[in-house]
């Protein structure tokens, strides 16, 4: 009677409802229970005897060189150790070897990730100390670092990839704030279509900077509104200034130095006159005496010779200098020279060639 009178109120469909959805609320439970098991079998599956030595070697090497200041190795053989086992002890050992290497952005989203990891889990060993550790470098880094949002046309989310500084950035990351290290970001953006978006941004610590993608077919131009600015090369470097000196050539001494050897080719060749009028007076002139008109002529030849080849040297060489050194008034190639003299015991020939 009782139970009648409990549910004689209340339909048996109702009733029959409740039991099944009991029933599957039970199931569910027991479905999450072995699930959770089963994934806590694999993880500990997956890390043998032999990746568990490793991965305590590999530790131990990090700990040995973050004692020794050695930031770059620790965070090696920490990465290493990672990769075989994660753990929040050992995310927060990483974030600080990433901040004492100037890499404050990945360094920061460890140490924000350790500090969610340990708050969540209240059974994590010396879970007090790392989380204090995670939180104090999560509040240091946060004004050493700067922020770049990629803003994607809504609905192409799917359709375009989008790299930072060389690395992809997830779908999931559009229109997030992103931490990066301060300095110049360079954007690529490429949709399937080809069309392509290359932007350079500088990003200040404690600053964000939102950069809208724009593609754009291969080749094309135009600003794209955004407070992002496109890469600029540098202008093309300019020439040294020309000096007041080389405006106006060498000056006037390579003239000099010609008039000089053309003097002393004109001696030259005054002493060769002379020699040969003394040769055909004495052959003209009864009674005279051979010998001594054969030792004037001998001495105007030598000196003929000499002044003939060394005026023809030094005005070869005033030609050479006038033609060798800058003048300023062009870099168009200069013409070869070439300068020869041949001496012969009537004398001596001298010339030059020029080739253009």
């Amino acid at each position: 009677m009782r139970s009648g009178a409990k549910y004689g109120s209340v339909p048996a469909s109702m009733a029959v409802q409740r039991q099944e959805r009991r029933g599957f609320v039970r199931g569910r439970v027991m479905i999450a229970g072995v699930a959770v098991l089963l994934a806590s079998g694999r993880t500990h599956a997956q890390v043998s005897a032999v990746d568990q030595a490793a991965r305590r070697e590999l530790l131990e090497q990090a700990q040995r060189a973050d004692s020794e200041g050695d930031h770059a190795s620790a965070l090696r053989a920490a990465t290493r150790a990672m990769r075989i086992q994660a753990t929040t002890s050992v995310r927060e050992f990483i974030a600080r070897q990433q901040i004492a290497l100037g890499r404050v952005a990945q360094g920061y989203a460890n140490a924000t990730l350790c500090a969610h990891d340990a708050e969540v889990d209240e059974a994590l060993r010396n879970r007090a100390a790392i989380l204090d550790s995670c939180r104090a470098m999560v509040a240091q880094s946060e004004a050493r670092i700067g922020r770049i949002v990629i803003e994607v046309p809504e609905g192409q989310e799917d359709n375009i990839e989008v790299t930072v500084n060389g690395q992809q950035l997830s779908s999931a990351m559009y229109g997030v704030s992103y931490a990066v290290d301060p300095g110049s970001i360079t954007v690529h953006a490429r949709g399937r279509d080809g069309r392509t978006m290359d932007v350079t941004v500088e990003v200040a610590a404690g600053a964000s900077q939102t950069v809208p993608v724009q593609l754009r077919a291969p080749g094309a131009h135009g600003g794209h509104g955004s407070s992002a600015r496109p890469t600029v090369l540098p202008p093309p470097a300019l020439p040294p200034p020309t000096r007041p000196g080389d405006a106006h050539g060498p000056g006037p001494w390579p003239f000099v130095v010609m008039g000089v050897g053309a003097a002393g080719a004109a001696t030259g060749v005054v002493f060769y006159l002379l020699a040969r009028n003394e040769a055909t007076r004495c052959m003209r002139t009864v009674g005279c005496n051979a010998v001594t008109s054969q030792q004037t002529v001998n001495r105007f030849t030598v000196v003929s010779n000499v002044a003939w080849i060394s005026g023809a040297v030094v005005a070869v060489a005033g030609l050479i200098w006038w033609i060798a050194a800058p003048s300023g008034r062009s870099t168009a190639r200069r013409p070869a020279t070439t300068a020869w003299v041949l001496p012969h015991p009537d004398g001596a020939e001298a010339g030059f060639s020029i080739q253009f």
